[in-house]
């Protein structure tokens, strides 16, 4: 039998012609495969990546997309170095080489300031409120004899004093009153009848005195008071209170 028959009339020339036919395809194919990857990964077409730092979000997808870029924003922060609502961080870096049609990650900054709450800061050690200011900062620290050395006896804004759970902006600078230990020089006390709380507190603190113990009673219970016989006792404490309210007045006007 001549080639020219086998390969026309034999059952083994069919299955060579299938396999061949096979191998054609499979060529074909991974050929147009790579055809195509290559042209999808931009294979060897690179482009330098523009510096998006400090941008905002808008003008950054301008800068990506003339480079061929997607710009993808991959996480939101805070960070008060930084404009609101512009970026932060970018992956690749500025400047270095990328393929084109990549993405061009970024990390922007919060468009508006948390409000942290005030942690509770009195009479706790001023390392331990140090600590617990985290989002908030520490601000002036001034210091005041006082019974305990290094507790802190006030805390304040702007030169007020501020109760713990009030708002600031994160980042805000707080500032502590902070106890330096006994001193030796004596001061006198001052009257702290119909004041509240914070009114007590502040009136201490100018004279260098401490705010202690806060008792309140329940309505209806009983209450001991001292009395006194002695009219000198009595007409010298009229006197130190007329004083005192004298020279707050004085001081409000």
């Amino acid at each position: 039998m001549s080639f020219k028959s086998f390969w026309r009339n034999s059952d083994v020339a069919f299955v060579l012609k299938m396999i061949l036919a096979a191998l054609v395809i499979v060529v074909v194919l991974g050929a147009v495969a790579l055809w195509w990857l290559d042209k999808y990964t931009h294979h060897g077409d690179e482009v330098i990546v523009p510096n998006v730092v400090q941008s905002y979000v808008e003008e950054a997808t301008i800068l990506a997309q003339a480079e061929g870029l997607r710009l993808q924003i991959v996480d939101t922060t805070y960070n008060r170095r930084f404009k609101l609502g512009s970026i932060v961080e970018q992956k690749p870096e500025a400047n270095s080489r990328t393929k084109r049609g990549g993405g061009l990650y970024v990390i922007v900054n919060a468009k508006t300031i948390r409000q942290i709450p005030l942690p509770n800061l009195r009479d706790i050690s001023f390392r331990q409120a140090e600590a617990t200011l985290r989002s908030l900062a520490l601000g002036e620290v001034t210091y005041q004899p006082s019974e305990y050395k290094n507790l802190v006896l006030d805390v304040r804004k702007d030169g007020e004093s501020v109760d713990a759970g009030r708002r600031f902006p994160e980042g805000t600078a707080i500032d502590l009153v902070v106890g330096l230990g006994s001193g030796t020089d004596e001061v006198v006390v001052p009257n702290l009848l119909m004041k509240s709380v914070d009114q007590a507190r502040a009136a201490l603190l100018a004279r260098q005195l401490s705010l202690g113990g806060v008792h309140y009673a329940r309505e209806g219970s009983p209450v001991e008071v001292y009395l006194t016989t002695d009219a000198a006792k009595a007409q010298a404490a009229a006197e130190e209170m007329a004083n005192d309210e004298f020279f707050e007045e004085g001081m409000v006007e």
